[in-house]
C-alpha cells in the first residue's frame, strides 16, 4: 500500500522538521539481532540478541532454514561447514519477540589445502555472460563438470551454467554458488556470483510487512544495488501521526543499519500481534547519507493487526 503524500511527510520528518518535538510513544517489546549477513564456510561467529522495550531472562535459538546444512547455531553461536544460506532466528524467553537475520555462507578462498579453485568475476550483468575457470591443487585438471549449487530466488531463474565449459550466463537479480567437479579426481570447489541488471545497478530498498506464523507481524526487507559511500539504511513505522524509527523505536531518527552490504535479504523483525493494540501501522525504509538525504527510493507497506 503506496502513500505520496506519507512519502513526502517522512522525507520533511528526517531531513530535520521532525527532530525538534515529535510526540514519544511507548516502546513494544521486541528483540533486535546483531551481527554479520556473511561468513565465510568455516568459521564460527557470535551473534548478540537485545529486548527492546521489554525485558527478557533468556532467549531460545534455531535455524528456520539452512540450504546444503550449511550451518548450525546454539546460543548464538553460528558454526558453519559449508556454502549456502541460513535464517538465524531467536526469541525471547519472557517476552516471546522475535527476530530472524537472513546470513549468507560464503565458499572459502585463498586457501592452501588442496581442492577445485574457480577463477572467473564475482558479477555478471543479466543478459551478458562470464567464463569461469577451475584449477586443482593449482594445476589443470582432466576436466570439469560445472552446476549451480544455489539460488537465491525461489521463483524465476537467476542464471544457467555450461556443464561442459564453465560459462555462465546471467538471467535475473540475486546470486548463485557454483560448483566444478574435477571429473579426475572427484574433487569439488564453489564460488558465489552475483547477477544485476546493470553493471553500476543505483541501490533499490524494498520492504514488506505481513502476518506471520504464530500471530506475528513480519518486516522483510531488501537492499539490491550499489550502496552509495557514507550511506545507512533508515526504517521508522507511523502510527497515530507518530514516526518511529527502529530498531529502538525512538522518535529520533536512528539508522538501523550503518553501511549495509550491497545486497541482502532478511527478515528484520517479528512483532508478536499480541504485543500491540490493533491500528494500521505504516513502514518505510530509505538510504540516507550523513545529512539525513535521501539516496535511494524510499519504499513503503502497511498492515492493519494487533488485539482488540
Amino acid at each position: 500500500m503506496k502513500r505520496i503524500c506519507f512519502k513526502m511527510y517522512f522525507v520533511m520528518l528526517v531531513t530535520g522538521f521532525f527532530l525538534g518535538g515529535a510526540a514519544y510513544a511507548a516502546e513494544k517489546a521486541h528483540v533486535v539481532l546483531e551481527g554479520p549477513d556473511m561468513v565465510q564456510a568455516g568459521q564460527s561467529v557470535t551473534y548478540t540478541v537485545s529486548t527492546i522495550g521489554g525485558s527478557d531472562t533468556g532467549y531460545t535459538w534455531w535455524l528456520e532454514y539452512a540450504s546444503n546444512d550449511c550451518a548450525a547455531v546454539q546460543d548464538g553461536v553460528l558454526t558453519t561447514s559449508g556454502p549456502g544460506v541460513a535464517g538465524i532466528r531467536v526469541s525471547g524467553n519472557d517476552t516471546g519477540a522475535v527476530a530472524e537475520l537472513h546470513v549468507e555462507v560464503i565458499p572459502v578462498t585463498n586457501s592452501s589445502a588442496p581442492g577445485v579453485s574457480i577463477s572467473g568475476p564475482d558479477k555478471v550483468v543479466a543478459g551478458s555472460t562470464i567464463q569461469l575457470n577451475a584449477t586443482t591443487g593449482g594445476m589443470a585438471g582432466a576436466g570439469y563438470f560445472w552446476f549451480i549449487t544455489y539460488a537465491s530466488a525461489a521463483t524465476g531463474k537467476i542464471a544457467k551454467i555450461n556443464a561442459a565449459t564453465g560459462e555462465l550466463e546471467g538471467i535475473g537479480e540475486g546470486f548463485v554458488i557454483i560448483s566444478a567437479v574435477d571429473m579426475g579426481t572427484g574433487l569439488s570447489g564453489e564460488k558465489t556470483v552475483q547477477v544485476v541488471n546493470k553493471e553500476e545497478q543505483a541501490a533499490v530498498v524494498s520492504i514488506a510487512a505481513g502476518l506471520g506464523e504464530g500471530l506475528t507481524i513480519d518486516l522483510m526487507l531488501s537492499v539490491n544495488g550499489d550502496v552509495p559511500a557514507g550511506a545507512h539504511l533508515y526504517i521508522a513505522v507511523e502510527y497515530d501521526g507518530v514516526f518511529h524509527f527502529l530498531p529502538g523505536m525512538g522518535t529520533a531518527p536512528q539508522p538501523f543499519r550503518t553501511g549495509p552490504s550491497e545486497t541482502y535479504f532478511e527478515k528484520v523483525v517479528s512483532w508478536p500481534v499480541t504485543s500491540m493494540p490493533y491500528k494500521e501501522y505504516t513502514f518505510y525504509a530509505g538510504l540516507l547519507n550523513g545529512s539525513l538525504a535521501l539516496v535511494s527510493n524510499l519504499d513503503t507497506a502497511a498492515v492493519s493487526a494487533g488485539y482488540k
